[in-house]
């Protein structure tokens, strides 16, 4: 296992255990008195990482079974800078740039590399409060690059994309918070292996994990 398969891995426990354990943490938070009085001051900005990784669904699954892929084949994972501006306290826009790689042949040959970059809007429902659900629908472009035999990079294109993602907003101090976020990706990508596969649009389900300042 390489070291950025080992990345994904770590990063996939990483999700599943927090999720897992944000009830717990946050009522264990608050029961400390020194933390649970602090006022959430709400930002106009809001800027941070995140973490990403997913699994294609649809066509491109059924191909990478037919073919005898592996679980791991399924796999994407990748690293973001995030941004928001609320232009209200409930409704933000916001762009974010993702480098990402797809999972090839168990991690045998190279990994696809991808590249995203990306326009959306975010709706809280509760913008005043420590804790918010929130929908975030996004449009971008994503472009790909394949490892080949010469060392050399084939460029796969670029392509549009949509996802539309559904969240959990908690601040952790007055200007700070974690935000995990469950999304599915459409791109629109028949004509290049862009997740390793042609001829059908690249679809799949992912989970996010981010980490953001208000300024």
């Amino acid at each position: 296992m390489n070291s950025r398969h080992l990345l994904c891995s770590v990063a996939i426990i990483l999700v599943s255990v927090l999720m897992a354990g944000s009830t717990h943490a946050e009522r264990k938070r608050l029961s400390k008195p020194s933390e649970r009085h602090f006022e959430v001051q709400p930002k106009q900005v809001y800027v941070g990482l995140k973490l990403t990784g997913g699994m294609v669904t649809g066509e491109i699954a059924d191909k990478t079974d037919a073919a005898g892929g592996t679980f791991s084949d399924k796999l994407w994972y990748g690293v973001a800078l995030d941004g928001d501006y609320f232009v209200r306290p409930h409704l933000a826009a916001g762009a974010s740039v993702e480098m990402g790689w797809k999972v090839v042949k168990g991690g045998e040959s190279p990994d696809i590399k991808l590249y995203s970059y990306a326009l959306h809007t975010l709706y809280r429902f509760n913008p005043l409060g420590k804790r918010s659900v929130y929908l975030r629908p996004e449009i971008g472009l994503i472009k790909g690059t394949e490892p080949i035999e010469n060392g050399d990079d084939k460029d796969l294109g670029s392509h549009t994309f949509l996802r539309f993602g559904l969240g959990d907003w908690l601040c952790t101090g007055p200007t700070t918070l974690i935000n995990i976020e469950v999304y599915y990706k459409y791109a629109f990508s028949k004509d290049a292996k862009l997740f390793g596969y042609s001829d059908v649009d690249a679809t799949g389900l992912g989970v996010d994990i981010g980490f953001k300042k208000g300024f």
